[in-house]
């Protein structure tokens, strides 16, 4: 029967209807790169499908496409065809013809409506215009079997084969004959029945390795992968029936959930053999006396007939159990169980989540970046973020952290000639924001690219196979972290013209009005950020970026606003110097979506502002272009609970905009805001806000209005009260500019003295903070510390030593060091920074000096290298460390140093010489950099080692770079480096002394010595006490 004869529906929903267009009138057209007109939700003025079209009306042809019968909701009207028409005049490049195509039945009415309005339009010189309704689509489907063939499979294939394999076919007796021939071979097979089966073993799993490196599993491995619920199904479908059926689309893991399902039978004494060709002609199963599972994997490849007949000799000892690959169940027998892909993937995150150790045991096998300390990846992010994917395979792609062997795949993609194909993937994923693409989707870039059709459709089917993409249909990586990193790798494999090649595909799609712009500069970072030896963003010249920063420019929307400042704040990786000049408009347009805060982008506005430090002029150009009372408005607009984080974004804005801030903005800003608002705002802090939003707002007020800042902290404190004593330690690291910028009673880097220092009221606000802390109950959450927690314990302790020492005693003295002890695991060898401040903060109470003591002294054996404060803590511990050859680590420690040294010379003279070893080559070096700050503090050691040893000292002075040391000395004496003030009196202090004590000397040092004490006499002057040996050494 002719295509055109049978009932033909229309796709079952609408997107897939848009698809069909698309791949229809592609071959309508001869045009393999028609597309569909952008995506879901945006503006497409009146076309959803276009191309190129040759013929009579050559040019850009155009689809609009109309759900509308039973299944879309009612028929297409004149009016309907008039409104689309309308929206399509707007469409650019003008079409050269505009067609209507809907699922309606063919209606005469609209017809004759569409035939007089072309008419009309054609005589005025307008494009021509029609309709076609679902039996004109139809049509034009039975003369392009290949879009037969991909929507209507079950209608498809090649009419005139089919015919002939039919006449082929035996007749009526001949195939009784066969099929009862069959049936005595399958109940008594011939003697190499047996050999057709492989024997499945399940004794020799491997662990988690190969499924997360997407390695064909043995038998035995998918014992180790999370059992799917389907094999549940199957063990009770083969008890009952004696034969089973999985199918599920490619990757779903079908072979993994038979094996599971075997291993059940397998327990139960049943052997279980694999058929090893599915294609094998005849399937007989065993006929001796072992109860056996037969397997067939890949059964879709097995004659159909023949799987039939062997499922009808199954029996209660010789069960059959086999497994299809299929698209939407198309193929599939009734009965057939199916596998939920993305139920599978839920099912495989759950049951590793349970299994969180051995996960993360598996996982860093493959990728060492993951684990529980301060500046890894946590396997529980990982884990949420593989748990997204759509396939099993998916899963364990992310999981394993597959963009890690990147470098490895895309070699292997040059090798197929797919790396090109890939990057083009890459860039429409990361442009799009993870949007599906089709084959048509990445042919604009491949044809900028100039690559062939041909060698594309080569290239997809080898990244289909290699599971880089998901699939023939999804043509986006496994995951956008593999698409961010591709870049280096391709262009450093490639020649220039390959390079190219990918700049044109960049181009191109900076050049799509129908890319989203936060996506657009997302894949500008991404470019600009994949870097190796080679900075490779000259590759996008100015030309291929004007289209992008066209919109940026006109950016309206806050997702745009926020993408467009993010972009523009780094494009000069782009460009040199882009905003050396800005122009009147460019600072008015800033300054008015900085008067204009919207959520989600003020935060970024605020951002760019900040980068301006740069072109300080920009910045004040901006602030004086904006309207302060206008922000003031909008915060006051904003300070309500449903709007409390948009308020909080105001305030960062503002506050990152600091540094271009002038005294009368300020004042204007201030006056406008609602104070009473603010502070009730303030004291009534919602609980589904986080409170590091709230830190923002009082640190805003803080940099513009100290008292009133300490106004909106102090009000702040009974409404977080709860949440600081339920969770501590996100609370602290929530509450970070608080009591650091803030209150300044947190200082890690000691930058808060003098008139920066925190005054009698900002210490006790802090003071009133910490109160809600009860030392037991704190100590028990402490207790529980992760290695991940370390540092905001620390910094915790921290703030209560400064703030509150009566509860810091208290706390440090009820902690369980035992479960300290625990979190810090095997890291003795390499103690992380982060246990190691902690540690070491719980050292200024009495009870902590005596438990780190303990714990670094039973540790020792496992530490590489002491540090200085652990040797000052735990002398015993050090004195151990030096006898057993190992090092206590000194550089960069040079006070801490010199009380080791002290130490050392004192109770142990005899360890000096090995406490010492390489350490004075380590001391000369920082002492030959041109930044004082290497310096700064090294009087203490230098007077110290030159007074206990002296060989160590001469060795210093000896190991002094003399060609580079000049001009890092005088900076630290003048003040100087370049045309920058440094403020280092310490290490002025030093190199004075260093010129004082070396002047004598008949070597070049000696010469530098005294050109510097007679060209900066006052500079180099000292007092003579700092010349005399210390006393009690």
């Amino acid at each position: 029967m002719e295509f055109t004869a049978l009932q033909i529906l229309p796709p079952k929903d609408w997107g897939r209807f848009e698809d069909l267009c698309r791949c229809l009138f592609a071959a309508v057209w001869g045009d393999p790169y028609t597309q569909k007109n952008g995506r879901t939700g945006q503006p497409q003025h009146g076309v959803d499908v276009w191309g190129r079209a040759c013929g009579p009306h050559a040019g850009t042809h155009c689809v609009q496409c109309k759900g509308k019968d039973a299944n879309y909701g009612g028929k297409v009207t004149t009016a309907d065809f008039d409104a689309e028409l309308a929206k399509a005049e707007h469409f650019q490049p003008e079409p050269a013809y505009w067609f209507l195509a809907t699922t309606a039945p063919t209606d005469g009415v609209l017809q004759e409506h569409a035939r007089v309005r072309s008419a009309k339009r054609e005589a005025r010189g307008a494009f021509p215009v029609n309709v076609l309704g679902w039996e004109a689509l139809v049509a034009l489907m039975g003369e392009h079997p290949k879009v037969i063939e991909q929507f209507y499979p079950e209608h498809g294939g090649h009419m005139q084969e089919l015919l002939a394999a039919v006449r082929a076919l035996p007749r009526r007796d001949e195939v009784f004959a066969m099929i009862e021939q069959f049936t005595v071979a399958a109940n008594h097979p011939s003697a190499d029945a047996k050999g057709a089966w492989q024997p499945v073993r399940f004794d020799q799993g491997r662990g988690l390795g190969p499924a997360l490196l997407g390695r064909a599993l043995g038998a035995a491995d998918t014992m180790q992968c999370p059992r799917l619920p389907e094999a549940g199904d199957l063990v009770r479908e083969l008890k009952v029936s004696y034969s089973a059926r999985l199918a599920g689309v490619p990757g779903a893991g079908k072979s993994v959930c038979a094996l599971q399902a075997a291993e059940t039978w397998a327990g139960k004494g049943y052997r279980v053999l694999r058929l090893i060709d599915p294609a094998s002609a005849r399937i007989q199963l065993t006929d001796d006396d072992a109860p056996t599972v037969h397997l067939i994997d890949d059964a879709h490849l097995a004659s159909p007939h023949g799987l039939v007949l062997a499922e009808q000799c199954a029996s209660e000892t010789k069960l059959l159990l086999s497994t299809f690959t299929s698209v939407d169940g198309a193929g599939t027998r009734p009965g057939t169980i199916h596998l939920d892909a993305k139920r599978a993937v839920r099912v495989i995150a759950d049951e590793l989540r349970a299994r969180r150790d051995e996960t993360l045991a598996a996982v860093r096998t493959i990728d060492d970046r993951i684990g529980d300390g301060l500046g890894e990846e946590s396997i529980d992010w990982r884990l949420d973020a593989a748990a997204q994917s759509d396939f099993p395979w998916q899963f364990c792609f992310v999981l394993s952290g597959g963009w890690r062997r990147v470098r490895s795949i895309i070699a292997s993609a040059r090798a197929a000639g797919a790396d090109i194909v890939l990057g083009a993937v890459a860039i429409r994923q990361l442009a799009s924001r993870d949007a599906r693409a089709g084959a048509s989707d990445l042919a604009p870039l491949l044809g900028a690219a100039q690559v062939a059709p041909d060698a594309a459709e080569r290239a997809i089917a080898w990244l289909v196979e290699q599971r880089l993409v998901l699939a023939a249909s999804d043509l986006r990586c496994p995951h956008q972290r593999f698409s961010a990193e591709v870049f280096d790798p391709i262009l450093t494999e490639q020649d220039k013209g390959g390079r190219q090649q990918l700049a044109a595909m960049i181009g191109h799609t900076l050049a799509d009005p129908m890319m989203p712009l936060a996506g657009l500069g997302s894949l500008l970072t991404q470019f600009r950020m994949s870097r190796g030896n080679v900075i490779w963003t000259p590759l996008i010249g100015r030309d291929l970026l004007e289209p992008f920063l066209d919109r940026c420019w006109n950016a309206h929307e806050p997702a745009d606003i926020a993408a467009a400042a993010y972009a523009l704040r780094e494009i000069d990786s782009y460009i040199d110097d882009y905003f050396k000049y800005p122009t009147k408009a460019q600072v008015e347009t800033i300054a008015s979506w900085f008067s204009r805060p919207m959520p989600e982008a003020a935060y970024r506005v605020g951002a760019f502002i900040n980068g301006t430090y740069r072109n300080r002029r920009f910045g004040r150009a901006i602030i004086r272009a904006s309207n302060p009372e206008a922000i003031a408005d909008a915060l006051n607009q904003a300070m309500e609970a449903a709007s409390a984080d948009f308020a909080c974004e105001i305030t960062k804005m503002v506050s990152q905009s600091f540094g271009a801030l002038t005294p009368e903005w300020i004042a204007r800003y201030l006056t406008r805001v609602d104070r009473r608002k603010a502070l009730r705002f303030i004291a009534n802090w919602p609980a589904s806000s986080q409170i590091y939003h709230a830190a923002w707002f009082c640190e805003q007020f803080t940099y513009l209005d100290r008292e009133f800042g300490f106004d909106c902290a102090e009000a702040l404190g009974p409404a977080i009260a709860e949440r600081m004593r339920a969770n501590p330690i996100d609370a602290i690291e929530q509450l970070d500019d608080i009591f650091g910028s803030t209150l300044r009673v947190f200082d890690p880097l000691g930058v808060y003295r003098g008139k920066l220092a925190p005054t009698a009221r900002s210490r006790a606000i802090a003071s009133e903070l910490c109160s809600v802390w009860e030392p037991k109950a704190l100590a028990a959450k402490l207790s529980q510390l992760t290695p991940r927690g370390f540092q905001g314990a620390a910094e915790l302790l921290n703030v209560l030593h400064t703030s509150r020492r009566d509860i810091y005693d208290e706390t440090v003295a009820a902690l369980d060091w035992k479960a300290v002890e625990a979190a810090v695991g095997d890291n003795w060898a390499k103690l992380p920074h982060n246990a190691d401040m902690f540690i070491a903060q719980c050292h200024a109470s009495k009870a902590g000096r005596k438990e780190v003591a303990r714990l670094i002294e039973e540790h020792i054996e496992e530490i590489d290298r002491l540090d200085a404060r652990f040797a000052i803590i735990a002398p015993k511990a050090a004195f151990r460390q030096i006898e057993r050859g190992a090092r206590v680590n000194l550089s960069g420690r040079w006070q801490l140093g010199a009380v080791v040294l002290a130490e050392f010379h004192k109770r142990r003279p005899e360890l000096v010489q090995a406490l010492l070893g390489n350490h004075p080559a380590l001391m000369a070096k920082a002492l030959s950099e041109e930044s004082p700050s290497f310096f700064d503090d090294a009087l203490l050691f230098l007077r110290v080692c030159r007074q206990v040893a002296p060989e160590a000292f001469e060795s210093i002075l000896s190991h002094i770079d003399l060609s580079v040391v000049e001009k890092g000395w005088r900076s630290a004496l003048t003040g100087r480096q370049g045309k920058h003030k440094v403020r280092n009196g310490s290490a002025r202090i030093a190199i004075a002394w260093l010129v004082h004590v070396t002047q004598d000397r008949t070597d070049p040092l000696g010469d530098l010595a005294r050109r510097l004490l007679a060209e900066l006499p006052k500079e180099t002057k000292i007092s003579p006490k700092r010349l005399e040996p210390f006393p009690d050494l």
